[in-house]
């Protein structure tokens, strides 16, 4: 899977983002070619001296540069079918480098909600689920800022200006709420999102939130005490009474499975934005920058397989609890599980 970033200019083992043949190429507006004789580092300074934010090169006589937005999703895995790269045997193929230059039509604005007339909208998880990474992809999709039941002061401090605002007075357009007490809030949302993790993983997260804030990692010798054992044991049962809970409410629902979020990050965020009622005029503008900016501060990064963090007796359990929350989605007419048990 390909993910956009800015490249260091200068460094000589950069690698291309995606590859595109010569035909797509040659349909990208702002295209610009460059006789520069050049290997791919000098097309990629030509192209950002040049103002553009892609650089495309080929052998050692072609070198285009493109500020097309298009480009971030032809190379990106995320993309709608109709945008997948194609190529042909014997065609030219280019190398698609990202340049310094940011990216055209992408800095969206952000606002709270005029008047203080939001709808009361649950943005509904168990902790460690990717709530806050949510957050992130719902303000760039809707340009409204989101709120929090928790008023996290470090989240306001790095850009979420709706964190230590009243959630209820209507100025956040959808509200950060784990639900961890059951029916307790269920009266306070005009519909809800509800965000599903696999349970294996949100829980390392959580584990890890809780001492080392929401993008560091614990050292391996803190999962095997007694402290990790306790909070699987504990965070598991709540993690089934939660979701059991929210997936009962009657309120209109969508269930968002963060995997989804990850792989098909456009069309899952339309999906949202258009449950919501509330879509944005530049609402595809939006989409195609937060195929190119999706991560976030507050996305950790991804930690390698956590299988052995498991016993026997905690898989158990969590597998128990997953086919309970399973079969109660059955039982409302949602969109079931993915299979999420680990195998024992």
């Amino acid at each position: 899977m390909y993910f956009l970033r800015v490249l260091p200019i200068g460094v000589s083992d950069i690698k291309p983002i995606c590859d595109i043949n010569a035909k797509r190429m040659l349909t990208l507006k702002s295209l610009q070619r460059h006789e520069s004789n050049s290997d791919y580092v000098s097309c990629i300074r030509s192209c950002a001296s040049a103002r553009k934010t892609w650089a495309m090169h080929f052998d050692r006589d072609h070198c285009y540069c493109s500020l097309d937005i298009k480009l971030s999703l032809l190379c990106s895995n995320k993309a709608t079918d109709n945008y997948w790269v194609q190529t042909s045997t014997g065609e030219e193929i280019f190398s698609v480098y990202r340049t310094p230059v940011a990216i055209k039509n992408c800095h969206m604005s952000k606002r709270y909600f005029p008047d203080g007339k939001a709808p009361p909208i649950g943005i509904i998880s168990y902790p460690g689920s990717g709530n806050t990474w949510f957050r992130h992809l719902l303000e760039k999709s809707t340009g409204f800022y989101t709120g929090s039941v928790y008023a996290e002061k470090e989240l306001f401090e790095h850009g979420f200006f709706g964190e230590m605002v009243d959630s209820s007075d209507g100025t956040t357009f959808g509200v950060k709420d784990h639900n961890i007490h059951g029916k307790k809030r269920s009266g306070n949302y005009e519909k809800a999102i509800i965000l599903i993790r696999n349970p294996y993983d949100a829980f390392v997260a959580e584990f890890n939130r809780k001492s080392k804030g929401h993008v560091g990692h614990r050292n391996s010798d803190d999962f095997i005490t007694t402290q990790w054992t306790k909070f699987v044991w504990n965070s598991s049962k709540r993690w089934q009474q939660s979701l059991k809970s929210v997936i009962a409410w009657e309120q209109p629902k969508l269930v968002i499975y963060y995997d989804d979020l990850i792989a098909h990050t456009r069309r899952t965020m339309k999906t949202i934005v258009t449950f919501l009622g509330i879509p944005p005029r530049e609402l595809d503008t939006r989409l195609d920058c937060l195929v190119v900016d999706n991560g976030g501060f507050f996305r950790r990064k991804k930690s390698t397989s956590k299988r052995h963090l498991y016993t026997r007796p905690m898989i158990k359990r969590i597998n128990n609890f997953i086919g309970s929350v399973r079969v109660e989605m059955l039982k409302q007419n949602l969109h079931t599980l993915p299979p999420y048990e680990m195998s024992i």
